[in-house]
């Protein structure tokens, strides 16, 4: 187990917790916990975790079959998770709701500052909903770019579910304020 876990950290390190701004930052302060069936560190800075793999950080809940990261001589992790779907799920900073995202493998690289979602690709929060083949979220400019299905029967098409604040199907937004009366 002491051998799973020490390669789980030097796998994920913090990277994944970057998930969309609004995720709730003392995560990245919490110990993570990471498990699966086997472990492995190579001697070229690539670490491995597979089966039933489960990391946990704070809020942050992330459950795959199979993770990889290389580590560069600056030491910026990079890798990925698969599964049949990777899930995350990690609260929302500041209020009492959730960032749900799933697909079937999911990339990071601290160096260009992304997080990438492919294959049947979707972020969802309240009733606010991205959706497409593949979603690509910059952790320092907080934007979001998501891209349709190619080559396939699909339409190809991505959806996104925008909510108006005032609707109330977001349970984080300010509520307008009220006028004196």
């Amino acid at each position: 187990m002491n051998t799973i876990k020490a390669v789980a950290c030097s796998l994920f390190g913090a990277t994944l917790v970057a998930l969309p701004a609004t995720a709730e930052k003392a995560d990245r302060t919490k110990e993570m916990v990471i498990l699966g069936k086997i472990g492995k560190l190579d001697g070229q800075n690539v670490a491995t975790i597979e089966g039933d793999v489960t990391i946990e950080q704070g809020t942050l809940r992330i459950a795959a079959q199979r993770g990889e990261v290389r580590q560069n001589e600056a030491g910026q992790k990079s890798g990925f998770v698969t599964g049949s779907p990777v899930t995350i799920r990690q609260k929302r900073e500041g209020c009492d709701a959730y960032i749900d995202a799933q697909a079937e493998r999911v990339e990071f690289d601290e160096s260009k500052d992304s997080l990438k979602l492919i294959n049947k690709a979707r972020i969802k929060t309240g009733e606010n909903e991205l959706t497409g083949e593949v979603i690509l979220y910059n952790t320092v400019t907080e934007a979001f770019e998501v891209q349709g299905a190619k080559n396939r029967q699909e339409d190809g098409r991505v959806r996104m579910v925008l909510q108006p604040r005032e609707s109330g199907k977001d349970p984080c937004a300010k509520k307008p304020a009220q006028a004196n009366r």
